[in-house]
């Protein structure tokens, strides 16, 4: 076989019939009832007519149209109202795009030598459509060797004498060639002229058919073919006449490819077809010293800045005010200084291996070189003039042959392993160690080879070698713009294995680029070579990370995808990326913030599951897991999807209207479950922006919850009053469905340290949920740090208020200290060293307010406090590299379990194995102090320069402090790009603290003196917690109750404030400010325990607790004897010292209403016999 010949309807697009049926059906037609008419032969139809050329499709539609209409009436029925052929025909035009598999086959069969054709009986097309007539068949042009249109020709389908016109066109025998068609007419006429025929009925099955006939595997990877006789050239000469030639293809937007050394136009062929079938004007140029430009002999002629005018003259030259730059090794360079130098001439730039690294005024490029050459050992041996020439014009086709390699072990030559670029001058040569007679590379033909060898004998290699003889001259140049950023939409495109140019490289790019793409492909440095590619399947769709798990060869597509994906990209934003990102991350953070406060964790109402049956809805923390699952992830990750569970965790707060306390705790659990889902969708989000304001907005949240809680009295707002809760839920939608509305339309993932080895996620799982644990545990409310070393009367140490205030300026102190723990070796102190020191620091803190009292303990708690919140963003960013499901579901398995660890110590009378964990919150505190600083020294970002980190603003993050705006090229990323954060930080906390000005030693009413001084009313009370029987929240009650009693001194049993899991209420506080009570806390929060509360199972609900209650009399004298007597007769009794009425009332049994009854029938009153 020499030739395959494909039919275009039905094979390389869906069969026009298709269309014609679905017209038919709406419309109400028979099906098939015009199949008469649609003959592509008889000239007596207009369709014959219009095939063959006679007519136009304009023509057609109205001739077709008549004939329809009479034939109609010849057969006796009714056309409907609407009917138009020319909306039929668009019907079909619409049904279908290109079949991909096909345009696999004929990239196959022409890579293998075969002739490819494509004969379609088509008309000639006048109408509205022509202009994408016109531009598919321009790329079909470009797909096969020969075009036949019937209307061009005057012949049709299933003609012989078409048949016969395609073979002598072709130069090739019936015998050798094989026609696929969907038309089995067509197909039998072919035959009939000993053509082999293929009935196209299922393209997946033709294909495999025409597989098997030319023996060739049609592989989707196939390398696509190209033909440079379809480019255009030309040239340009400045006024110092140098020449720069230039291929180009396409009309649109102009889009200007770079190539490195020792390359030329060439090597950008198969860029160049597909950027100008995407719509846009490719231009390759063979650059100074390169191919048919010029080669001027002086040195200082090829310095970077005099590459630049040829390539700002070129664009002038062909009026273009701006173009988007593409360029490989050098060419990168050139790019790059490009956009830095001349950024209003640059729309946008894209770095293939080479990136963008800012430059070092404090020492020369060639010195720095010279002091540690490492892989750049090669540079020097290109120093002096004449050597490398030598030996690389010796034998240029065998230059070639060892240079152009592949990545793969297929590829690779066999080396001994000290053949390396980093012992050039070692060896004695830059070739010394390679084969004399090097095999060909699988990635390169014979033809492919055989051009380059050609214009490397013309032109030498001093002109390229040349470029490495300009480093300090290009180094004095930049140095002019060394503090500018790249503000331009920026491609970056890494190759794995390419030795020199590695992927690490480009690690601190974002800092100086901050508008950037990154992408990886997997293969060396020559990547046009590799992964070069020509037409590609869904060119708009993103590469994905299966990009990492492709063998190590296969076609070089990758390229060409993506570069169509960001030039698609640009296409709909141009330059507004920038401008978007600065924009709308203000508004992103207010809307996180406003979600932060929303059920997270450490709002979990576990009031009811301690002792009570339910502990099983506690797994609803661990949903991120479930982010395992495919259909799951993609609801996740996708922007939709992540703002309906993000609505659904803000509705989860109207569960506690629920009847009961069951079905809130149900629809609750569920809420919960649904906000870790959508933690995982957002702390994993694409966009930097969006995980960063993720992020942030939690930290915000938190402390905007802090501020809430002390205008309501310690109380959790949302929890405790409707009001509130009513107000957060509004909030709260409006948040989430801003949220989508401000999300980054980038996608693309922020793989900054992609490279770099990853945490162990193990580790950094149990770090993060220690440190979650510790942060919500000791400082989800003011108070808390107080009650940590608080002693009895007289001396308690500092009271929550006004001493609370300044654990939130501790917190937001700890936020600001964070953008200076990072993982950056500074140059006195090793990370190691800082995160050691930092941790210690931390562990004495913890230590001091476990171990100490009043002041000193508050002290520690502060110090604690700037530590934990110092390091959040650190151990964020370790989480964020870690796999999303595994990790941040481990993470709060972690946290639950610290939970559970802290009911095992207090309720040790009510739990299994209770007795080996009673008062042991030391081991608690060691496990999360050592969890956190493993986590916290275990891994370190790989380092760079200390003049890049000096631009940098000295800190460098993931996530939590990305480098996207600021562009000024002077200020820190932290202080351009989070400013944002540092004014709701303040805003936060002046609120907080005007919160806790009004609330200085407040009382709601002053309780009037006694009348009878030495006649008091006391008594004692297990309040639960504040929670009710049926566990639902009465701290107001509370509050009722005690001012029905007359109390004047009130013992309180299990109101301690450190329970997480009953969201850290400060009851005393509460009760202290609503009584207008002095309050005595008694022993600290870590002294606490359960050990005599009472309680009772039943029926999963605990039971009502007692009130005991007792009015005494101080006697005058020392010699009294306590009363003996009892009388429930209350007219015995003097009216001041009486019980209130409500004592008579008598209730039996148990009861769980909302008010309250009292099961004694009188009080019992002392006296003794004799008196009164």
């Amino acid at each position: 076989w020499k030739a395959v010949v494909f039919d275009m309807g039905g094979v390389l697009f869906p069969p026009l019939f298709f269309g014609f049926r679905k017209y038919e059906w709406e419309n109400g037609i028979s099906w098939g009832v015009f199949s008469g008419l649609f003959k592509e032969d008889d000239s007596n139809f207009a369709f014959g007519r219009a095939m063959k050329g006679e007519i136009t499709l304009s023509q057609f539609y109205q001739e077709c149209q008549d004939e329809c209409e009479r034939y109609a009436k010849q057969k006796n029925f009714k056309l409907p109202k609407n009917f138009s052929i020319r909306k039929m025909f668009n019907s079909g035009f619409g049904t279908g795009t290109i079949m991909q598999n096909v345009l696999t086959a004929i990239n196959c069969l022409r890579n293998n030598g075969y002739k490819v054709a494509l004969l379609t009986n088509n008309w000639a097309d006048d109408t509205e459509r022509r202009f994408f007539v016109a531009a598919a068949m321009l790329k079909f042009r470009r797909r096969f060797d020969y075009i036949f249109e019937s209307s061009r020709i005057g012949m049709a389908k299933p003609d012989a004498e078409i048949y016969q016109y395609v073979l002598k066109e072709m130069n090739v025998r019936a015998s050798e060639t094989i026609f696929l068609d969907d038309s089995p007419k067509n197909c039998s006429g072919a035959e009939k002229l000993g053509i082999k025929s293929i009935i196209v009925k299922n393209t997946f099955q033709a294909l495999n058919d025409l597989s098997k006939l030319v023996n060739i595997e049609f592989d989707d990877n196939a390398v696509p073919y190209c033909d440079i006789k379809g480019f255009a050239h030309g040239y340009v000469v400045n006024q110092k006449g140098v020449k720069i030639h230039f291929v180009e293809q396409g009309q649109g937007p102009a889009v200007i490819f770079c190539h490195g050394w020792p390359e030329c136009w060439y090597s950008w062929r198969h860029q160049i077809s597909y950027v100008a079938e995407l719509g846009y004007r490719a231009i390759a140029l063979d650059q100074r010293g390169f191919g048919e430009s010029s080669c001027p002999h002086d040195v200082e002629e090829y310095s970077t800045e005099k590459i630049v005018s040829d390539l700002l003259f070129l664009m002038d030259t062909l009026g273009l005010p701006t173009a988007t730059l593409v360029g490989h090794d050098w060419g990168g360079m050139i790019v790059w200084a490009c956009a830095q130098h001349y950024p209003e001439r640059v729309r946008a730039v894209a770095g293939v291996n080479t990136p963008f690294v800012p430059t070092d005024p404090k020492m020369g490029t060639l010195a720095r070189i010279t002091r540690r050459p490492g892989a750049y050992d090669y540079q020097l041996y290109f120093q002096k003039e004449g050597v490398a020439e030598a030996e690389l014009e010796r034998n240029i086709r065998r230059t070639f042959l060892c240079l152009f390699r592949g990545a793969s072990n297929e590829d690779k030559l066999n080396l001994s392993g000290k053949v390396n670029t980093s012992n050039v001058r070692e060896r004695g040569g830059f070739l010394v160690g390679f084969p004399d007679n090097p095999r060909r590379s699988i990635h390169l033909s014979e033809e492919e080879l055989q051009f380059y060898v050609e214009q490397f004998t013309r032109t030498g290699f001093r002109g390229g070698l040349n470029w490495y003889r300009n480093l300090d001259n290009n180094w004095r140049w930049n140095c002019r713009v060394a503090n500018r950023k790249i503000l331009q939409p920026s491609l970056m495109v890494t190759a794995t294995y390419d030795k020199v140019l590695t992927p690490e490289l480009s690690l601190r790019m974002n800092d100086w680029v901050p508008n950037l793409t990154r992408k990886e492909l997997d293969c060396g440095h020559w990547t046009q070579l590799e992964r070069g590619g020509d037409f590609i399947i869904n060119l708009m769709i993103y590469l994905k990370t299966e990009l990492l798990n492709l063998p190590s060869f296969i076609s070089p597509n990758e390229l060409n995808q993506v570069l169509g994906d960001w030039l698609g990209k640009l296409h709909k934003s141009a330059m507004s990326s920038q401008t978007s990102i600065k924009a709308n991350f203000g508004r992103c953070l207010i809307s996180e913030t406003v979600l932060g406060i929303s059920p997270t964790i450490w709002l979990y109402p576990l009031e009811v599951l301690g002792i009570s049956g339910y502990e099983a809805f506690a797994v609803c923390l661990f949903s991120p897991v479930l982010v395992g699952i495919g259909p799951i992830r993609r609801l996740v990750f996708s922007a939709n999807g992540l703002t309906a569970l993000r609505i659904l965790m803000i509705l989860a707060l109207t569960s506690y209207e629920a009847p009961t306390t069951l079905s809130r705790l149900i629809a609750f659990s569920i809420g919960t479950g649904i906000a870790m889902l959508a933690s995982v969708g957002s702390f994993y989000a694409k966009s930097t922006v969006d995980r960063s304001a993720a992020f942030w907005g939690k930290v915000l949240g938190f402390l905007a919850l802090h501020a809430s809680r002390v205008y309501f009295k310690s109380l959790i707002p949302a929890l405790a009053y409707t009001s509130a809760r009513n107000v957060v839920i509004a909030f709260g939608i409006i948040a989430a469905i801003d949220r989508r509305l401000t999300m980054t339309a980038d996608s693309s993932v922020d793989e900054t340290i992609k490279h770099a080895k990853k945490p162990f996620w193990p580790l950094v799982s149990l770090g993060y949920g220690s440190l979650l644990y510790l942060i919500h545990w000791i400082f989800s409310e003011a108070s808390l740090v107080t009650r940590w070393g608080v002693r009895p009367y007289p001396d308690h140490g500092p009271q929550p208020y006004p001493w609370g205030a300044l654990v939130l300026v501790t917190l937001t102190i700890g936020v600001l200290l964070s953008s200076k723990f990072t993982p950056v070796t500074s140059i006195s102190l090793s990370w190691l060293g800082m995160a050691m020191l930092w941790w210690v620091i931390g562990c004495i803190a913890f230590t001091g307010l476990y171990l100490t009292h009043t002041y000193v303990a508050f002290a520690a708690g502060l110090l604690l406090g700037a530590y934990a919140f110092s390091i959040w963003p650190y151990l964020f960013d370790l989480l964020t590299l870690c796999p999303p499901a595994r990790t941040y579901g481990l993470s709060l398995v972690t946290y639950l379990c610290f939970v559970l660890y802290t009911v095992w110590t207090i309720a040790f009378n009510f739990v299994p194995g209770g007795e080996y964990t009673r008062e042991t919150y030391h081991y608690k505190i060691i496990a999360i102090s050592a969890c956190i600083g493993l986590t916290l020294i275990h891994y370190k970002y790989p380092q760079v320069s200390s003049s890049i980190l000096s631009k940098s603003g000295n800190s460098y993050s993931h996530t939590a402090f990305p480098s996207l705006t600021g562009n000024d090229g002077k200020r820190s990323p932290w202080r351009s790009f989070n400013k944002d954060v540092h004014k709701g930080l303040i805003l936060i906390l002046i609120v907080s603290l005007i919160g806790f000005g009004t609330r200085y030693n407040p009382t709601a009413y002053e309780r009037p003196a006694l009348k009878e001084p030495k006649r008091f009313t006391a008594m004692i009370w297990n309040i639960r917690y504040g929670f009710d029987n049926n566990g639902w929240q009465s701290f107001d009650r509370i509050v009722d109750m005690i001012n029905n009693t007359e109390s004047d001194f009130v013992g309180l049993m299990e109101c301690d404030c450190a329970r997480p899991f009953v969201g850290n209420n400060d009851l005393g506080v509460f009760l202290g400010e609503k009584l207008g009570m002095y309050v005595d806390y008694g022993p600290a929060t870590r002294d606490h325990t359960w050990g005599l509360a009472y309680a009772r199972i039943s029926r999963g609900i605990i039971s009502d607790t007692e009130v005991q209650t007792a009015k005494f009399e101080i006697p005058s004298t020392a010699k009294y004897k306590d009363n003996t007597e009892v009388t429930h007769d209350r007219n015995q009794v003097p009216v001041d010292a009486r019980y209130p009425t409500r004592f008579g009332e008598v209730f039996v049994g148990h009861y769980s209403g909302m008010d309250h009854h009292y099961h004694m029938s009188t009080p019992k009153y002392f006296y003794r016999r004799g008196s009164k």
